[in-house]
C-alpha cells in the first residue's frame, strides 16, 4: 500500500495555489479593480467594485430595452477602461430605505417587497449592489 505524505501535498497545493491565475482570490482583492459583464447583444458594461464583497457571474444586461444576460469576464479587463457602473455596498441607514432606491426596478411580474426581501438576503450574506454612475440602483 502507498503512504502519500499530506504535508508535501499540502504544501504543493499551496505553491500551486500561488501561481495558479485560475485559483479563486478573496473578493476584497478587488477592491478598485475594473471588470466587464457582455451580453449577447454585444453590450459591455464596465463596472468598478468600490468595496470589498461578493459581485455575481451573470447580471440582466443594464443598457436600455436589453433583456438578455451578461455574463462576467472575470476580472481579465483592461484597467484603463472608464467605469459605467459600480458595486457597493449599503450602509445600514440605506438599506432602510432601499423599496425607494429600488422603486424603479419593480415591474408587473415581480413584487416589489419579494425584490426587496431578495436584496436584504444577497445584502446581508456580503452581496454587493449595481448602481449606475448616478448612484442609482441597477439591477
Amino acid at each position: 500500500m502507498k503512504t502519500v505524505d499530506l504535508t508535501t501535498n499540502n504544501r504543493k497545493r499551496r505553491r500551486l495555489a500561488q501561481t495558479n491565475p485560475h485559483e479563486p482570490k478573496c473578493h476584497s482583492t478587488y477592491v478598485g479593480r475594473l471588470n466587464t459583464y457582455g451580453c449577447s447583444n454585444r453590450h459591455q458594461t464596465v463596472t468598478q467594485d468600490k468595496h470589498a464583497g461578493v459581485t455575481p457571474m451573470m447580471i440582466g444586461c443594464p443598457h436600455e430595452g436589453c433583456e438578455a444576460d451578461a455574463y462576467s469576464a472575470g476580472y481579465n479587463a483592461p484597467q484603463s477602461l472608464t467605469s459605467t457602473h459600480y458595486w457597493v455596498t449599503l450602509t445600514a441607514e440605506e438599506l432602510e430605505h432601499l423599496p425607494e432606491l429600488m422603486e424603479h426596478l419593480a415591474t408587473d411580474e415581480v413584487d416589489s417587497e419579494d425584490l426587496h426581501e431578495a436584496y436584504r438576503d444577497h445584502i446581508s450574506r456580503g452581496g454587493l449592489i449595481l448602481v449606475d454612475a448616478d448612484g442609482k440602483v441597477s439591477q
